[in-house]
């Protein structure tokens, strides 16, 4: 029985690699703005600018103290002992926390920087 080809079949090819090649290759797809190691592997092998993410540890740690800060600071907003005054005050404070923190993660945002796949 003749089958006709299905229009979405594209070329393929397949790649091995030795375990050690291969954990090079995720140790710099982990690097790149990519999702899909695919998409990694195709951009270099066809020679096309890649994305890499600079990330920055300190950033890092810099988001992991606002996240506990953050936790804190709505178990202190849920409490019932606070009067309505007290209340609205924390409630200033903690949206002028926010907005101060939106601005610090604004300016240490990572760029993305295209580079030529070598």
């Amino acid at each position: 029985m003749n089958q006709k080809p299905v229009d979405n079949q594209r070329p393929e090819l397949r790649v091995r690699y030795t375990p050690e090649e291969f954990a090079r290759l995720k140790k710099a797809f982990a690097r790149t703005g990519y999702n899909q190691i695919g998409t990694y592997a195709r951009k270099m092998t066809l020679g096309e600018p890649i994305e890499i993410v600079q990330r920055n540890g300190s950033f890092d740690l810099f988001v992991e103290v606002i996240g506990r800060l953050r936790k804190e600071l709505e178990a202190v907003r849920s409490r019932s002992d606070l009067s309505a005054e007290e209340r609205q005050r924390l409630i200033g404070i903690h949206q002028q926390i926010q907005q101060a923190i939106e601005q610090i993660v604004h300016l240490c945002m990572p760029i993305s920087n295209a580079t030529p796949a070598r």
